[in-house]
C-alpha cells in the first residue's frame, strides 16, 4: 500500500502496549496539520494595595493543553488505527512521541496523556489513505528535545 504523503515530514508514535513494553514507541501517523503543544502556569497577582505597578506569583508549568492531532496512518505499521481506537475506548494512558520533519533528536516531544476524541477518516473515497483526527489530553513530565520539563 503507498505511503501518504503529509507534505512536511512530521511523524507521530505511540506506546501501542504501555504495561508490556512502556519505552517502545510505534510510528503511526504522518501529520497533515501543525501541531500545535501549549502549556500554561497559574498566575496570581500580589500586588499590595499601595503599589502602581503591578506583581504577579507565576507558579511552574501546571497543566498542558489538548493537542489538536491531524495525519494520515502508516500502513507498513499495521492495523495501528484498530489499536488507537482500542486505547481510546479502553481510555488508556499512552506515551506519544512526536518528531518533527528533521528526525532529530533536538525536534522531539515525549509526553504521556490520553486521548480525548478520536476520528477515523476516508478522504475522497480512497481505500489506500486512512485520515485521523484526535484531541490528545498530556499530563505529568514532558520530555522536550531532550530536556525534562516537570
Amino acid at each position: 500500500m503507498p505511503e501518504p504523503e503529509s507534505g512536511h515530514g512530521a511523524l507521530v508514535a505511540v506506546t501501542l502496549d504501555p504495561v508490556g513494553t512502556p519505552n517502545v514507541f510505534t510510528t503511526v501517523l504522518q501529520l497533515t496539520s501543525s501541531l500545535d503543544i501549549k502549556s500554561s502556569r497559574d498566575t496570581s497577582d500580589i500586588t499590595p494595595h499601595n503599589e502602581t505597578n503591578q506583581r504577579f506569583l507565576i507558579s511552574k508549568i501546571r497543566k498542558w493543553d489538548v493537542v489538536s492531532i491531524e495525519g494520515n496512518y502508516l500502513h507498513g505499521t499495521g492495523n495501528t488505527h484498530d489499536e488507537i481506537r482500542d486505547l481510546y475506548i479502553a481510555n488508556t494512558v499512552v506515551g506519544t512521541q512526536f518528531t518533527g520533519p528533521s528526525g532529530s533528536s533536538t525536534d522531539r516531544y515525549i509526553m504521556s496523556g490520553q486521548f480525548v476524541t478520536w476520528q477515523i477518516m476516508n478522504p475522497n473515497g480512497g481505500a489506500n489513505v486512512r485520515s485521523f483526527k484526535a484531541d490528545f489530553q498530556p499530563y505529568g513530565a514532558m520530555r522536550i528535545d531532550g530536556t525534562l520539563i516537570s
